[in-house]
């Protein structure tokens, strides 16, 4: 379907680079709008780009350091600020973007809807929404299974959220229930595919038959670096396994896992930053990683058990929660729980088995799209005149597909 020249809808995504979950979650979004709404104009914009250099290379080093080497902070900061407070009105105040900037953009764009995937996006666009200094829908898209007052704001017009456990904190908070949509959280189509397994295995250069384990912490390769002293485990080395490790852009991690891994009796591709993560979980029988709300929703997408180590406190602590409450994750809080529970986990084919029907029970097909079309049409209801066809073309993509 195409659009007139006074029918194409712009739409507008703010993310920032404060881990790489906003970034891809926005990514998601703006492929499934392309692909619902061809022709659309979209634009995705870093908020945090436009900030002050400083302020912006300080926001950066304070959140790699609180998530590295104080993480016992981070969770303090985290829980401290997750109910409205004092301290917690001053977060959301905090100038991580510009508000003059989102409104130029606004001026520029016209958009029928203000998309955020970034909590101090939320909170500017929210609070110029207030101010009636814009009149644009406004979604907020959440990517953790929790809670936090950095995302709620009461200028927002549509939450989108993971799961109805998310649905139900919102509740709490007295959010009106015609406000919330559970949609999942936004991933790239790729991961809805079926895959052949074995022929996804050969492509990649693995055994087709072996147990594959692949361990992954985020784009920036946040999951540590004591994988070659936990794999070489005696109980671990006695298994039949191959190893796939995502060290992200952490180059230094990948060239010390290389030489350390160098005679590790097992089959073991070591990675940088890939785009081929769709293929690499649907190659794999189980996932080692942190639990950031995008990782795993990818990996329930792609009916991958997970084994979660060393959560971070904080949101990581309760996506954790949900993910073992679910059934489709074990955690593991030090090493030798970690091998036992690999250990476990390798041993019994039933319980994997199992937990990756939990996995598949708790994903949501076509994630992005769902966010997407609950925003386009929460916008033309809004504001019928500026998407005249909206529905009837959601409609027609959701039958088609």
């Amino acid at each position: 379907m195409r659009y007139s020249a006074d029918h194409i809808p712009s739409i507008l995504v703010l993310t920032g680079n404060l881990g790489d979950g906003h970034r891809q979650a926005a990514h998601a979004i703006a492929e499934a709008a392309a692909e619902l709404y061809p022709g659309a104009r979209i634009r995705v914009v870093d908020v945090m780009d436009g900030t002050h250099p400083l302020l912006h290379r300080l926001a950066q080093w304070s959140f790699y350091i609180w998530i590295t080497r104080l993480p016992w902070l981070y969770g303090f900061l985290f829980r401290r600020t997750q109910r409205d407070s004092l301290l917690s009105r001053c977060l959301n105040r905090l100038p991580l973007c510009s508000t003059r900037r989102i409104v130029r953009l606004v001026a520029e764009i016209t958009p029928v809807a203000i998309i955020s995937t970034f909590p101090a996006a939320s909170a500017a666009v929210a609070r110029l929404k207030s101010r009636g200094r814009i009149k644009v829908m406004t979604a907020t898209v959440m990517t953790d299974h929790t809670s936090h007052s950095y995302w709620l704001h009461p200028a927002t017009d549509r939450y989108i959220v993971g799961s109805e456990h998310v649905r139900r904190l919102l509740l709490e908070w007295s959010i009106p229930d015609r406000k919330i949509a559970v949609t999942g959280i936004p991933i790239r189509s790729a991961f809805h595919s079926s895959y052949d397994r074995r022929a996804i295995r050969t492509a990649l250069g693995l055994k087709p038959d072996l147990p594959t384990v692949m361990i992954m912490g985020g784009g920036g390769g946040l999951i540590g670096g004591d994988w070659a002293r936990l794999l070489q485990d005696p109980g671990l080395l006695a298994l039949p396994l191959q190893v796939i490790i995502v060290c992200g852009r952490n180059d230094k991690l990948k060239a010390k896992l290389a030489r350390e891994l160098e005679e590790y009796p097992h089959p073991v591709q070591l990675t940088g930053y890939v785009d081929n993560i769709p293929e690499l979980m649907a190659a794999s029988d189980l996932l080692v990683t942190k639990p950031g709300g995008l990782t795993s929703s990818e990996a329930l997408a792609s009916g991958l058990p997970m084994l979660l180590y060393k959560p971070l406190p904080g949101q990581e602590l309760d996506n954790a929660a949900y993910l073992t409450g679910i059934g489709a994750a074990l955690q593991a809080k030090g090493p030798e729980e970690f091998t036992a529970q690999l250990s476990r986990l390798l041993t019994h084919p039933a319980l994997l088995a199992q937990m990756k029907s939990c996995a598949r029970l708790y994903s949501h097909k076509d994630s992005a799209e769902g966010a997407v079309r609950e925003i386009l049409e929460a916008a033309a209801r809004v504001s019928p005149e500026n998407i005249p066809v909206s529905k009837r073309i959601l409609r027609r993509h959701s039958v088609s597909r």
